[in-house]
């Protein structure tokens, strides 16, 4: 097997195991990862984005397998299935993210209130839009079809990384130190740090 078959194969099923992972608790469960159950309203729509998240792990796990045992040919029939699955991801991943905010419009996420955070959520659905419609589209040209496929995975994989408690316990520490770093920056400067508060409202 070439080493650059051998690459994708693996990061593939990394990224397999890490996306199972952090939805461990939803897929198991039906929960939020911190076990508090999800609302009923959303709860079918989030369902379909999660199926459709895994649906395309799976898909890239097992379409670098068939590149690195040279079945090309099962390879570009499974691969039409990408353009259904990504639309249903963008989406419902679109919509779970403003139905999110207008149920909990006070939750906070890596330190920034929901509403904020959505432009995150909305950005991560731009880029997995623009890097399946590039792959798509060189679909025959291998080096960069491949990449634009490996990014296409690695900007839905925040939603599994985000939610896996070593990585919270990483962000937390270092939220923590910026706290502190910015509480001493407003005590020393009391006129910057109201300038500060008031663009932050």
């Amino acid at each position: 097997m070439k080493a650059d078959r051998l690459f994708y194969s693996a990061t593939a099923l990394v990224f397999l195991l890490v996306m199972l992972l952090g939805f461990y608790p939803f897929y198991t469960h039906g929960t939020h990862f911190d076990g508090s159950p999800i609302d009923r309203g959303i709860f079918l729509l989030v369902l379909v984005h999660g199926v459709s998240i895994a649906a395309w792990f799976v898909l890239f796990f097992a379409q670098s397998l068939l590149i690195a045992f040279r079945n090309r040919k099962l390879h570009m029939t499974l691969g039409w299935a990408a353009i259904a699955i990504g639309v249903a991801i963008a989406s419902t991943g679109t919509l779970v993210a403003i139905r999110s905010v207008q149920l909990t419009p006070s939750f906070v996420f890596f330190d920034m209130k929901y509403p904020r955070f959505l432009l995150v959520m909305f950005t991560e659905m731009a880029l997995f839009t623009v890097f399946i419609t590039a792959g798509i589209v060189t679909r025959k040209k291998p080096k960069i079809h491949r990449s634009m496929m490996l990014l296409t995975g690695l900007t839905i994989l925040p939603g599994a990384t985000a939610r896996i408690p070593l990585f919270c316990g990483i962000h937390r520490a270092a939220c923590a130190i910026d706290r502190n770093k910015q509480a001493r920056w407003l005590q020393s400067d009391p006129r910057a740090g109201r300038s500060w508060q008031l663009r932050l409202r």
